[in-house]
């Protein structure tokens, strides 16, 4: 279970962490340069996570089918929120998902750790 859970934990955290911290700085100023190198770290640090984490629910899968794909549902989820914050924007408002998700926007937080002063 923690296998699976354990990296989804730690996007959303990291994802909530820069939401609550943003609200002082988006589109007025730069992220901070210790913000920055923080998240930079995050995004390269996320990845052998989800890997991780999908070694773990292979290794010990359980023996009921169902738990055992609520588990990948899951790691699917985390990898879906990592994709969401560090690669292409996936959520918008679901009256306009189908036409906006297509069009492959950066994700806020990659535009602010990608901005320099």
């Amino acid at each position: 279970m923690w296998s699976a859970l354990t990296p989804l934990l730690a996007v959303l955290v990291q994802a909530g962490i820069y939401w609550l911290l943003a609200r002082s700085w988006v589109e007025l100023n730069p992220m901070p340069p210790v913000i920055r190198a923080f998240y930079r770290v995050c995004r390269v640090a996320n990845v052998p996570l989800l890997a991780a984490g999908l070694i773990g629910v292979v290794v010990w899968f359980p023996s009921s089918a169902g738990i055992g794909v609520a588990l990948l549902v899951v790691w699917l989820f985390a990898v879906v929120e990592f994709v969401n914050y560090f690669v292409v924007r996936l959520s918008y408002p679901a009256h306009r998902w189908w036409p906006t998700v297509g069009q492959m926007r950066t994700p806020r937080l990659v535009l602010d750790i990608n901005t320099r002063r």
